[in-house]
């Protein structure tokens, strides 16, 4: 007898809803197995966003929190070659603005089905908006290496010019996106 593993169904984004973090959203059984980010979302998120430094969403699946992603603006430093790759001469300036992936997560038992892309798809939506009023061209993260391979699947790409630390910084460049909404 051959076993085969079981796939995970992606959730339809017609399932989610992503709302703004409030002091009204309980937090006591989210669990997305990594204590740093538990910490933050129960302790440190509303005060954050409370004073500026990140605004913080919450994707709902039947009224339950089961995922969040926290942004905040951001520059990035690109190597001369990345420069001359994104603009086609070598510009001047080293750094870009970008809007930052500060937080991500989702509890296990949606991952693997589609609600972190959904909730990347989210942060450039959002991103692309906000480059109307104010110029935005990159998402940002500085990620965990257990999660590298995420983003890259979702079209980020390795910033040469890393200064991350221990994470891997990692960007999404927003200009076909930017370009394509001023047509």
């Amino acid at each position: 007898m051959i076993i085969l593993p079981v796939i995970p169904q992606l959730v339809s984004p017609d399932e989610l809803s992503v709302i703004q973090l409030n002091s009204g959203l309980a937090f006591q059984g989210f669990d997305c197995q990594d204590l740093d980010l538990i910490d933050f979302i129960k302790n440190e998120a509303l005060t954050y966003q409370e004073k500026a430094l990140v605004t913080t969403y919450v994707c709902l699946f039947r009224s339950s929190p089961i995922a969040f992603f926290s942004v905040c603006m951001d520059a990035i430093r690109l190597d001369p070659s990345e420069r001359a790759n994104s603009f086609g001469i070598d510009k001047p300036h080293k750094d870009y603005p970008a809007v930052k992936i500060a937080r991500l997560a989702v509890v296990p038992k949606f991952q693997r089905r589609g609600v972190g892309t959904f909730l990347i798809q989210m942060v450039i939506g959002k991103a692309v908006g906000m480059s109307k009023e104010v110029a935005c061209r990159f998402v940002s993260v500085d990620a965990y290496s257990k999660s590298v391979g995420f983003y890259l699947r979702n079209g980020f790409e390795r910033n040469i010019a890393d200064s991350s630390g221990h994470n891997t910084s990692l960007r999404f460049d927003l200009f076909p996106f930017i370009a394509s909404s001023n047509k």
